[in-house]
């Protein structure tokens, strides 16, 4: 007994990413609960909207998209492990606030925005500059520091070119320029990788979401371990046999992270695959 305790704890895997990334979210109740759920689900209803009656041009597609997403990771997401999970901060409040605005303004001024491309003011300057800050922030706080690191060494390259050495160096781009540039562009915040979650992987999440919450998820795994459960290697098959068949319906690799891998990925490393090759 003593011999099989001893190697339970010397396999046992350490904490999961996942559960380490979900252990950073607030858990809410009350009236905070359902402010977030009332944005989560005009989100949800604005995406299946889209969907069925065709994409909206890019700027308002993005952000409509990165003003409900980026006001929830402030609200989802404390500044720090530290701070209570039960409630949302009057700072968070804050920041979730500024993020949509800086959206909306997008939305509401967009035509006036375009006909003075090039020629930025003011308020583009500011703005721009609170959203680069703001989305530098929702990365860290729903991702960790790895990602928001590379933003911030790029930004830094980008404004202080001149004085770097030899090859690395170039002229520079002020932050007049810059942050207009990341901010009323499809090539900076409102880029390519926003326009695919946009589009299409908040479908596919959303869309594994249901099965997961309506059993048809747990269906597909419960039918892969029954097939493959008692050979060898069985976690790792069933793990494949259960993504196959969500693929069949999501077509998603993202979805099926979401909804078979919460599950079969902790089960391979329970069962002594190393966490990465799980």
């Amino acid at each position: 007994m003593t011999t099989e305790n001893n190697t339970t704890l010397e396999h046992s895997p350490p904490p999961l990413e996942k559960e380490v990334i979900e252990g950073r979210k607030r858990e809410l109740s009350g009236w905070q609960y359902w402010v977030v759920a009332g944005i989560a689900l005009a989100a949800s209803l604005f995406h299946l909207y889209t969907a069925a009656f065709g994409l909206l041009s890019a700027m308002y597609q993005r952000g409509v998209h990165w003003m409900f997403m980026g006001s929830l990771i402030f609200l989802i997401y404390p500044v720090s492990k530290s701070r209570p999970k039960n409630k949302i901060d009057i700072w968070d409040w804050v920041l979730a606030a500024l993020m949509a605005g800086g959206c909306l303004n997008i939305l509401l001024n967009w035509d006036a925005i375009a006909m003075r491309e090039g020629m930025p003011i003011a308020s583009d300057i500011y703005i721009g500059t609170m959203m680069i800050i703001l989305v530098i922030e929702a990365g860290r706080r729903s991702m960790g520091w790895p990602l928001p690191i590379v933003a911030i060494i790029a930004t830094i390259y980008a404004l202080f070119g001149p004085y770097f050495p030899g090859v690395l160096a170039h002229g520079g781009f002020p932050l007049e320029e810059l942050a207009p540039f990341q901010y009323l562009r499809t090539d900076g915040i409102f880029g390519v990788p926003l326009g695919v979650s946009a589009s299409f992987i908040f479908l596919f999440v959303l869309f594994g979401a249901i099965l997961s919450v309506t059993g048809a998820g747990q269906f597909f795994i419960d039918l892969s371990l029954a097939l493959t459960g008692r050979s060898q290697g069985g976690p790792g098959k069933a793990a494949v046999v259960a993504s196959g068949l969500m693929g069949t319906v999501s077509g998603s690799s993202v979805a099926n992270a979401v909804t078979t891998g919460a599950f079969t990925i902790p089960l391979m490393k329970k069962s002594g695959y190393t966490p990465n090759f799980a």
